[in-house]
């Protein structure tokens, strides 16, 4: 089994807007083991992440985090290890924008 560290995503999504950030590749397994919500913006918000079990449509038993609060200019660390299947989507959102989500892990395949 190879495994490789490595930055899984990147994204800044629009306004109230869901973004796929990572989607577990074929024949692997992901340990995320880190998640950096770094609010840009000058206004206080809120953040959501989910986990798509195979990509399913959004729904409420997928929320790891709901309308989380981030203050304006910092950033909060989602600390902790979540396994993703092939398939599995990690869908991030935030209320206002301008809001910088970074994903790290590791890929076994």
């Amino acid at each position: 089994m190879a495994q490789t560290a490595k930055l899984l995503g990147q994204a800044s999504p629009a306004a109230d807007t869901p973004a796929d950030l990572y989607t577990a590749p074929a024949d692997t397994t992901a340990v995320v083991s880190a998640l950096f919500v770094c609010n840009t913006g000058t206004a206080d918000t809120v953040f959501s992440v989910s986990v798509a079990d195979g990509g399913a449509a959004e729904g409420d038993a997928q929320w790891l985090y709901r309308d989380h609060p981030v203050p304006a200019k910092r950033t909060f660390l989602v600390d902790g290890k979540v396994v993703l299947q092939a398939a599995d989507v990690l869908r991030v959102e935030s209320l206002s924008g301008g809001v910088a989500f970074n994903l790290f892990g590791l890929e076994v395949t």
